[in-house]
Order: C-alpha cells, then structure tokens, then sequence
C-alpha cells in the first residue's frame, strides 16, 4: 500500500485524509478490528522484519496482488500501480507482474484517471499506455467525462517534476491523445523543469507528424531546454533527419547554440554515424540552408576541427568542397591538422594536405603538427608529413624539436624516419636545461636510440645548460651501456658540468661503483676536482663510501687532497666516523699537508701508520676533536693511541673533553679524563667541561668531573658558577651534588644575583613558575644568604612577591627574609606585590602584613602600598590594606592620593570603599582641582553621583577658580551638567566665563536649553563684558540665537569696546544673524549703518 515505505509517525500522529483511508480501506480488506489502537499497531510493527531485500518485496506484492487485487488498484502506491500491473499478459513480461481480470479493467482505469486528477503524471502513463490499444480504450474513457473535468485533466502538471499530460503523450507519439490536449486549451511551450518541452521530445523521439502538428499549433521552434539545447539541436543530436528538414522548413534558427557554444550543425557534424552516414545528408541539409560553416563553439572548435577530430571523413571532404576555413584553430591553437595528426586519422590528414592546410600552424604552446604526431608515435602521419615538405626542425615553446621529442618518448621508429630526412640532430631544447636529442636519450637509458644517433654523428660532447655532458648524464643515472656505448665513441671522458664536477665524480657520488670502474679502466682523471677542490675521493669519504674508496686507492687517487675548506679525505672521513675508509687511508699512508703559505698544518698525518699531529678545518677542529663531537668513541681511541693532542681546541676555544661534556657522551668523556685531559680548560667565554655539563644538566658528567677533582667553583666570563647555571635552569639534582661537594653557594654573577636570587626570580624556570620550590629549599638549608641584594637592591623575596609566587614568599618568610628591604627605587616587597593584579596577589600581601610588612612604607615618589594598588585597579588588595589601617590619604610627590587615583580612572567600587573608610572627599591635587571637579571634567557620571551622594563641595573651584558645572559645560557633559544643577550647583559662578556664557560659546544648544530651565542669569557678562548672546552673535550660532533672543536676552546690550550685537555681526558678515537680530527690533544707530555699508562696498 505505501511501497514498502511506511512510516512509524503515520500510526501516532495527525495524518491527512487519503492516508486514513487507505488504512481504513487495508483493514478492511483484511478483516482486521479498525477499534484497535494505533500505538497496538506500532507495538506489533516492532516485532516485525523491515523488508530490505527488493526480491522478497516483489515476491510479497506479487503474492498479495493475487490475493487483495481490488483493495490495491483502489488504494496501493502509485509506483506499486505504474510498475507492477498489466492489462493484457506478454510473453516476455517479469515474472512478478499481475495481470489485472477484466472485471477490474474499469477500476483500474478509473484509478488512473484519479491519480491524474491528483497530478501524479508520471505514473499514470505507466507500462499500460504503451500498448496502443490500451491508449485508445483510455482515450475514449477519458472522454466519456464532463468536458470541465476534461480540461482539468489536460492542463494538469506532474507535481514532482513538472511534466504535462501533452509532453507525456508526445513521448509516446500517439497522435489521438495529443489532440486531445490540444482541443482542450493546454499550453503547447509549457516545459518541465529542466526546460523540456513537447517539440523537444517529439524532434528526440523522431516523431515527425506529432512535430508537424505541434509546430501547426504554434509550438515554439527555438524554445530551448535549460542548458540551451534547441528542437533543432535535439535533432541533430539524436540522428534525426527528417526531422530536422521539417524544421528547417518551418524556419528554424540554424545558429542557436548550446550552452557550451555548440550550434546543431556542430551536433551533426560531431555524431556522423559511419554505418549508416545519416549525418552526412543532416550536413547538405543545413549547408543548402546556409548554415555558419565556420562558427565555433566556446573552446574555438569548428565544425571541420571537430569532424577532424571524430573522423568523419566524409564529413570533411563536404565541408572543405562548401569552403571550410581549413586553418582556424581552437582556442588552444590547435588547427584541424594538428587535431587530425594528434589523432592519428591519416586519411584526413591527407584531405587536409591536399586541400593546402598550413602544416607548420601551431598550438598556443608552439607545438606543430609533425611534433605531435611523433610525440604519439603516429609512423605514417609523420611520413605524410615529411614528403609534403613539412619543417622537421621546428621547435615548440620549450624549444624542443620533434627529434628530442621522439627520443624522449623513446620512438625509435619515429627517430629513424626522422633521421633519414635529416632532422637537425644537435638541435637543444631551449628550456629544461638546454638537453639534446643524445642527452635526453641517456637520461632515458635507451641504447638503441642513444646508438642510432651516434651512428648519424651526434656531437657526443653536446652539453646542456649545467654543463651536463651526455656521458656525465649516464655516469650520474648508472646507464652502464650507454657509458661504453659513449667511451667507445670516444666521449670527452673529463667533461665537467658547471660546478666542475666530472663523471668520475657524480659517479663516485652516486655510489654507482661499475660505472666508476668502466672510467678509470678508460684512463678518466682521478685527481680531477669539481670547483670545491673536492676530488672524487673526498666526495667518496664523505659519502661513506667503503668500496669506492678501495677502488680509487689502488688507482693512485690523493690521499691528501683537501677540499676549499681544507678537509682532507681523512679529516672528512674522522669527522662522520667511517672507520673502515680511516684505516684504509692510514694503510694508504696519508702524509702531512701545509698550505702554500706555510700556514698551520691543515691535514691529518700519519707516519708508517702513526698520527703525529692533527689537521685541522678552518674552525681548528681536529679529527679527535670532531670524533668526540659524534661520541666515535673507536677513533677517539685510535687517535689517542697515535698520540694526538688530546687538549687542541677549536677556534672557540672548545676543547674535545668540553664537546664531549656538552654533548653528553660519558664513556667518550672517561676516555679523555684517562688520558689526562686537562679537565678544568675554558672556551672563548670561560666555560669550563663542569660549567657546560651543569649547564646542560648532564649529571653522570658532573660526578665524573668532580670524582676528578675538577675546580667545582670555576666561572665564565659573566663571573657565572656552574652552582648558579643550575639553579638558574632549576636541575635540581646538579644543584645538590654541586652542594655535597662544597661549591660557593654565595657565588654572585657580574649582575650581582646569587644562586638563591636566580632560582627565586628566573621566571623562564620550572622552579618559581609552577611554584616548586625546591631547589630554593635545598639553597636555604645549605645556609644561602637569603638577604643578599643583586645591583638593582633587589634581595630573593623581591621577584616572588612581583610574580606572586606563593610557595616561595611562604619559605622565604619561614626562613627568616628580611620583609622591608627596598630595592635602588625604595619599592619595598609590600608596593612589588600590590603591583600585580591577580587572584594571587592578596594572599601574597597577607603573607606579608602577617609577617609586619610595613603597611606605610613608601617609595621614592613617595607613593604608598595603597596607591600602588588602588593604581592598578586592585580591589582586593585596596581592602584587606584598608581593612589593616594604612593611612588613606597619604600624597606621592605629584599630590595624588589613593581616592584620587580611584576617582580619575572612574573605578567605582574602589572609591566606595575609600570613601566608605573616611578618605578626605573634599581633597585637592596639585592644581587644586576636587575630586569631583575631575570627575565633572572627565564625565565619570557614577563617581560624580557618588560624590555628590557622599557630600562633595559642589561649587569648589580649581586655582584658575573654574567649577566643576564650569568644567562640565566646557565638555559639554549634559548628564552630567543635569546632576550638578539637581544638586543645587552655583549656576552663575564665574571665572571670566561662567556656564551659560561656554555653552553659547561653543553652540551645545542643549547644554543653554538645560542652563537656561535652571534660572542662569542671561545677561551675565564675560570679563569684556561680552554677553551669552554676543559670543553666539559672534561665532554665527544661529541657533543658539534665537533660543537666547527667545528667553528675553538684552538684544542691544554692548561690549566693553561699546559693539552692540547688531555690529558684532555685520562685521563679521553673518547675514543670517543680522536679519534674525533686525527682526527682533535690533536698534540701528546712524553709525551702524554708514560702517555696515561701508564693509558692503569694500567687500
């Protein structure tokens, strides 16, 4: 009923009206109590298996089919319905088909017509209605309804996918039925929803009298589907020929294109069918209908370009006989000839030629047609080329030839036909490194080719770019047989590329031993050395490279040559440890080395197998030095057993057991120390072998030295002692063996800070960041001086307190801390602290007002504890200090006291408490501005309130006697301004200018409206006498004004230089201001008016 899709939510919920009669219809059918409870229902729908499996469903619909036909036609699934259900039986008919009895033939046509009448269109013309007779019985059904009804259906449009009654009829092509939705009105252009109308699937099904018919009835012949395919194209797309001669004839546009810029005759062009050649007689069609023979589509391919391409050889030939542009190319720059070639048609490709098409034409990327076809190995299109006189050597962007292109694409063939028409055979490629035809053939290992070009006197020698030879090319790769394909040629067997390195030498560097063994059996330069100096056994050694070297030594290579940084083949060879290629070398006998200069012996030598002195680099590392970098503990003790200076240091003064001690090697380091190595020499910087081991927290180290009595107290050059770079990287266990063997635990650095202070203040250690305080605690219980001061005055407790580091302010306290030590800047550990602003910080000051720390103590500024936290918005802090009674009015140096700072950086909540525990309200900065004068000035509303609320002196004045309603009209701060006049502020209180006289002044029209609702005295005057209305007058405050003229202000009231408004305002030439004082009466003195004219003419 629901085609195995029904859905749990039909059973609980409100479902619409159809479902519910299926479900009533089912049961009923199945004799089933409708009284029993849907969530009964649902209970039983839990037990029951899902039917997964499509078979077993159309084996089940089947079964049921057979046993409920009746309630099916009348309410299954339409799906079930379109699909399953048969009229009349077939022999070739699935086996799970019904055949429906005649007797139910009206009920099911009757259902049909009720689906359609509920826009389920698609399966109405179900499997039934493409039986002709089944279609006849239907339409003569359909008529039997009333005519509304009929047109009803007609107009009717799939609810899913937008098909019409008429397009679904057009699909099948039967004619009666299309009439009939012609006859009753429907739209002939309406489309689905992908744009699809009846022309369009009639011109696809091949339909030509349902076109006829439809185009008779006005159908749109250029309607196009969404993705711009026209009937036309459709046509031309599905073979269709008559069809597209029936639109032709009915004037069709021939040059409507697709969305790709595909027009039909493109289609026709592209879809030859060679069996049939239909497409041929659609081509003559739209060439007698003078269609664009060369119109392109959006990738610039033409009908002829894509004939080309499909092999369409007929095609073609009626394309170039109608005057096809035989040479236009696509976007890509490709010609129908080169497409032809690429393709390997080679009958068109012979049209082509002799129909003239440019055989040298070229793509984008400058690749000819001959170029592409030996790239693709096409033989007999290149031979067709090649006697039509094709240019064989012309190259593409990259400058490759068709020659390099077949050797890189190892065309043998193609090489040899190339060849004999003498193909330039030296000719490079002028990009990727400038290769020849014979370098891209050893690079590709292809004998045949590599000897085929030899054989037609290929420059053996030809390099490329990097000076890479075409036996360099083969050494490098290990291609053997061409390397003697190449020697017996006679190759340049020296032959270096621009880093001067020889085939020998990348050979050697490749490991590539054969090749190696081919070169020197062919006399190859064995000292030859790349620009490096490095020979091919210095690249041998440096590589590790055991066999190489023992194949070079017999050949007399130098055992002593040394590279431009003066490594020999035996310093190279010490310093990666290849004891084998050292014991090889020594057996060889390598010999001292100097330099032309007689400067220091740079080479390791040896004398009948015995070292005597050590060659050094140019940082005067020496192979022992270098052995114990790399913990090469067997050729340390080769080396020592030679007698090599076990104490010679590289040029920072490093001395192999301080390498050895840095990088942690312990038997490298026990080694030296047995060998009486000088266990207390210092780098460039006053390091010692302890120093670098504590540093780097190496402990079996550290006890090796100190077993051997290395000077434990020993300081670089920063007076830094390896007690203090232990503390400073908090290695704990290095800090107490230091201990158990006496170091200083006092040993200041050249700053001043002691191992204590470090380990207390360093914050980039684990010590006081994640507050273990352990190494803190080990120095205090070894007797550190916990009071002593760093150059800044700044003792172990001072950094604790600043970073609230509790732990280690507790221990520091418990162990006795002097609590008022000041720093250079008198900051005492109480002001350290209240600078911070974390949830640390109080428990830090109470720790420190509990051990009497000095609530008052101030510094230099004299600024107190309270100050420094009220500065830093530490609420807090502000009231456990309160709560402790420090004096909360004390002044820094500048006059500012804590309630102050509360007041100007407008933090609220500290000025309650302030306030709240008696600090002067009324007290005055330097300037002798109040406190509420500068939260006027600054527009702190709340602080202004609470002011006021807390009794503030409303009207006192700064030392240039401006208020605080004075400063907030200057401000323009109406709020605040409104709260002042509440609270009964001086309205009239005047320092030269008083409140009214600002606002007007500076045009805060609201200000004068609020100023003036509270009484001010209009009138007042300036110190020059000036009035409200003359400052407004004056700057053209046209608003201002009015509201002023409004409020009765004096209009003819003068200056003390005797200006009246009206002057004031001429002279300035604010016109609008004169009319509005004229029309107010403004009185016009003789005077007035001869100066008034006289700035009129002048102006």
């Amino acid at each position: 009923m629901f085609n195995n899709s029904l859905q749990e939510e039909w059973l609980t919920d409100e479902i619409d009206t159809e479902k519910n009669v299926i479900i009533e219809n089912t049961c009923e059918t199945s004799r089933l109590d409708r009284g029993t409870s849907r969530l009964i229902l649902i209970d039983e729908l839990k037990t029951v298996y899902k039917i997964i499996h499509d078979e077993l469903f159309d084996f089940l619909t089947f079964y049921f089919d057979k046993k409920i036909i009746h309630c099916l036609i009348k309410n299954g699934h339409s799906l079930v319905i379109m699909r399953r259900f048969l009229l009349k039986g077939k022999d070739d008919m699935d086996q799970f088909i019904t055949v429906v009895p005649p007797k139910y033939h009206q009920l099911y046509r009757e259902r049909m017509i009720n689906d359609l009448s509920k826009k389920i269109i698609q399966c109405v013309f179900n499997i039934n209605m493409k039986i002709p007779k089944f279609r006849n019985i239907f339409t003569c059904f359909l008529n039997t309804h009333d005519i509304s009804f009929q047109i009803y259906l007609a107009l009717t449009c799939d609810v899913n996918y937008k098909d019409t009654v008429l397009f679904q009829c057009c699909c099948l092509g039967d004619i009666p039925l299309i009439m009939w939705c012609i006859h009753h009105g429907v739209d002939i252009n309406e489309c689905r929803i992908d744009g699809a109308c009846p022309l369009h699937v009639s011109a696809q099904e091949g339909n030509t009298e349902v076109v006829k018919i439809l185009l008779d009835n006005k159908a749109d012949i250029n309607k196009c589907i969404n993705h711009g395919t026209s009937p036309l194209y459709i046509a031309c797309q599905n073979n269709r020929p008559e069809i597209v001669k029936v639109l032709l004839d009915n004037k069709s546009d021939i040059n409507i294109c697709d969305d790709n810029g595909d027009s039909p005759f493109y289609i026709a062009c592209q879809n030859n069918n060679i069996e049939t050649n239909i497409h041929i007689e659609t081509v003559k069609l739209f060439l007698e209908n003078k269609a664009d023979i060369n119109k392109s589509d959006d990738n610039g391919a033409s009908p002829l370009y894509i004939a080309c391409q499909n092999n369409h050889i007929e095609i073609v030939k009626i394309l170039l006989d109608n005057k096809a542009d035989i040479n236009k190319c696509a976007n890509n720059g490709a010609s129908p000839l080169y497409n032809a070639c690429e393709n390997n048609h080679i009958e068109i490709v012979k049209v082509l030629l002799d129909n003239n098409a440019d055989m040298n034409k070229c793509r984008n990327n400058g690749a000819s047609s001959l170029l592409v076809a030996c790239q693709n190995s096409h033989t007999d299109t290149v031979k067709v080329l090649l006697d039509k006189k094709v240019d064989f050597n012309k190259c593409d962007d990259n400058g490759a030839s068709p020659l390099y292109i077949a050797c890189q694409y190892k065309h043998i063939d193609i090489v040899m036909v190339l060849l004999d028409y003498k193909a330039d055979i030296n000719k490079c490629r002028e990009r990727d490194k400038g290769a020849s035809p014979l370098s891209v053939a050893c690079q590709n290992n292809d004998v045949e080719i590599v000897k085929e070009l030899l054989s037609n006197k290929a420059d053996i020698n030809t390099c490329d770019d990097n000076e890479a030879s075409p036996l360099y090319i083969s050494c490098q790769n290990n291609h053997i047989d061409i390397v003697k394909v190449l020697l017996d040629s006679k190759a340049d067997i020296d032959k270096c590329d621009v880093n001067g390195a020889s085939p020998l030498s990348v050979a050697c560097q490749n490991d590539h031993i054969e090749t190696v063994k081919v070169l020197l059996d062919n006399k190859a330069d064995i000292f030859k050395c790349d620009d490096n100096e490095a020979s091919p056994l210095n690249i041998a050694c440096q590589n590790s490279q055991v066999e190489i070297v023992k194949v070079l030594l017999p050949y007399k290579a130098d055992i002593n040559n040394c590279d431009d940084n003066e490594a020999s083949p035996l310093h190279i060879a010490c310093q990666n440890n290849h004891i084998d290629i050292v014991k090889a070398l020594l057996d060889s006998k390598a010999n001292d080395k100097c330099d032309v200069n007689g400067s220091f012996p740079l080479g390791v030598a040896c004398e009948n197998n015995h070292i005597e002195t050590v060659k050094c680099d140019d940082n005067k590392a020496s192979p022992l030095y270098i052995a114990c970098y790399n913990n090469h503990e067997d050729t340390v003790k080769l080396f020592l057993d030679e007698k090599a200076d076990i104490n010679k240091c590289d040029d920072n003064g490093a001395s192999p057991l301080y390498i050895a001690c840095q990088n942690n090697h312990i038997d490298t380091v026990k080694l030296l120390l047995k060998n009486k190595a000088d266990i207390n020499m210092c780098d460039d910087n006053g390091a010692s072998p302890l120093y670098i081991a504590c540093q780097n927290n190496h402990i079996e180290i550290v006890s090796v030295l100190l077993d051997y009595k290395a000077d434990i107290d020993k300081c670089d050059d920063n007076e830094t002692s390896p007690l203090y770079t232990a503390c400073y990287n908090n290695q704990i266990d290095i800090v107490k063996v230091l201990l158990d063997n006496k170091a200083y635990i006092n040993k200041c650095r050249d700053t001043g800070a002691s191992p204590l202070s470090v380990a207390c203040q360093n914050n980039h250690i684990g010590t006081v960041k994640n507050n273990d305080v352990e190494t803190v605690k080990v120095l205090l219980e070894n007797k550190a001086d916990i009071n002593i001061c760093d150059a800044n005055g700044a003792s172990p407790l001072s950094v604790p307190c600043e970073y609230n580091y509790i732990e280690t302010v507790k221990l520091l306290l418990e162990y006795k801390a002097d609590i008022n030590l000041c720093d250079i800047n008198g900051a005492s550990f109480l002001i350290v602290a209240c600078e911070n602003n974390d949830v640390k910080t109080v428990k830090v000051v109470k720790l420190l007002l509990n051990k009497n720390a000095d609530i008052n103590k101030c510094s230099k500024n004299e600024a107190s504890p309270l100050h420094i936290a009220c500065c830093n918005h530490h609420i807090d802090t502000v009231k456990l200090l309160v709560d402790k009674k420090t004096d909360i009015n004390k002044c820094d140096t500048s006059g500012s006291h804590p309630l102050d700072v509360a007041c100007q950086n407008n933090h609220i909540e500290m000025a309650k408490v302030l306030l709240d525990n008696n600090a002067d309200i009324n007290k005055c900065d330097a300037n002798e501005a109040s406190l509420l004068y500068n939260a006027c000035h600054n527009n702190h509303i709340d602080i202004v309130k609470l002011l006021l609320d807390k009794n503030a002196d409303i009207n006192k004045c700064d030392k240039n006697e401006a208020s605080p309603l004075h400063t907030a009209c200057c401000r323009h701060h109406i709020n605040t301004v409104k709260r002042l006049l509440d609270k009964k502020a001086e309205i009239n209180k005047c320092n030269g200018s008083y409140p009214l006289y600002v606002a007007c002044q500076n045009n805060h029209i609201e200000m004068v409206n609020v100023l003036l609702e509270n009484n001010v005295d209009i009138n007042k005057c300036a110190t020059n006498e000036a009035s409200p209305l003359h400052i407004a007058c004056y700057k053209n405050h046209i608003d201002t004004v009015k509201l002023l003229l409004k409020k009765k202000a004096d209009i003819n009231k003068c200056d003390d230089n005797g200006l009246s408004l009206l002057h004031i305002a001429c002279y300035n030439n604010h016109i609008d201001t004169v009319k509005v004082l004229l029309k107010k009466k403004a009185v016009q003195l003789m005077e007035l008016l001869l100066y008034s004219l006289l700035v009129i003419i002048i102006t």
